[in-house]
């Protein structure tokens, strides 16, 4: 199947941009987004209050373990705790950062986590966009 290159335009899809692991510019210079360690992951985890979650969310964002936190309020959980039905309000929040911020995202986030035992689940996404990719990977330090 043809396939235009990038930088020219497909009437079927407009502006043709890189695929994934070709360089892009970034904020501050190119950016290259190819390689596991700059592979788009997110985070998703619960929380009590939307200020442990904004607390947690300030953390990450500030030491670059993250690029952006998105901070859901008002989910009801239903689980088991303890031998016994529980339901509660909970926040949900969902981390932006990449494959090699991963496990010190993680450590930090459980650390500073209120619960003894946090929903901390890691989702790779199957694509995403390259420009949103190449973001991500300069907000969490990637060289440029």
């Amino acid at each position: 199947m043809f396939e235009p290159a990038a930088g020219t335009i497909d009437a079927r899809r407009g502006p043709m941009r890189p695929s994934l692991g070709q360089s892009l510019a970034g904020v501050e210079g190119e950016i290259s987004v190819s390689g596991q360690e700059n592979k788009t992951v997110l985070i998703y985890t619960t929380l009590e209050s939307v200020d442990d979650a904004k607390r947690i969310g300030r953390a990450l964002v500030d030491s670059k373990h993250a690029a952006c936190v998105n901070i859901f309020p008002a989910t009801t959980a239903i689980y088991e705790w303890q031998g016994e039905l529980q339901e509660a309000g909970e926040v949900v929040m969902l981390i932006k950062t990449r494959k090699s911020c991963q496990a010190e995202a993680l450590a930090r986030a459980k650390q500073l986590h209120p619960y003894d035992t946090p929903a901390l689940l890691v989702i790779e996404p199957s694509e995403v966009d390259d420009d949103f990719a190449a973001w991500i990977a300069g907000q969490t330090g990637a060289d440029s």
